[in-house]
């Protein structure tokens, strides 16, 4: 139902979220590749919370020449909060009523318009949000990031790229080692530094 949340951890794989008028959640998981049969997958429902675990069969993160792609796709109730986190891909979101957690080893995360509170980090890819409804937190070690609005705190701190906020509706932090940071609109304080 409405209101629930989705924990997907997986060791491999791209996750993309959409949302739609729905009571129901809907995963696929595809799996491909030479050693798709070493991925094991668990689902878990309690009440209105659904978990997805994804992991290599002991051993295989010492296999030399894995090969196994995954994307999981899933589609929640428009109210419903995300916890997202992947060893190894990019991360979606669709607009959502309500909070999101991302984390990636090794992807970019876009998301759409979150009406709650948005923290994401990932430690190769850049980071798009849209829009946040309360806080929101991005951290990235090699790539820009993109926050067009956020109701609010932003903090945005990145090892190598560029920042770039429309509108932030409380403080902002702006943190970059490499790249330049442009800030449209501001109605708090702002700490910036490349």
């Amino acid at each position: 139902q409405p209101g629930g949340r989705l924990d997907i951890d997986t060791d491999v794989g791209s996750i993309d979220v959409k949302t739609a008028d729905v009571n129901t959640v809907e995963i696929d998981v595809r799996v491909r590749g030479r050693d798709a049969e070493e991925f094991n997958l668990d689902f878990e429902q309690k009440g209105d919370n659904v978990r997805v675990r994804g992991r290599k069969k002991s051993g295989f993160g010492n296999h030399r020449y894995h090969d196994v792609s995954v994307r999981i796709q899933a589609t929640v109730p428009q109210r419903f909060d995300l916890r997202l986190d992947t060893s190894g891909g990019s991360i979606d979101v669709a607009d959502l009523d309500g909070q999101v957690r991302a984390d990636t080893s090794g992807g970019s995360i876009d998301l759409g318009v979150i009406s709650g509170r948005v923290r994401a980090s990932t430690s190769g890819g850049s980071i798009e949000i849209e829009e946040g409804g309360e806080d929101v937190d991005a951290d990235t070690s090699g790539g820009s990031i993109r926050i067009g609005k956020a109701a609010g705190r932003i903090v945005a701190d990145t090892s190598g790229g560029s920042i770039r906020i429309g509108r932030g509706g409380d403080t902002i932090r702006a943190d970059t080692a490499g790249g330049s940071i442009t800030i449209k609109e501001a109605v708090e304080a702002v700490d910036a530094s490349t």
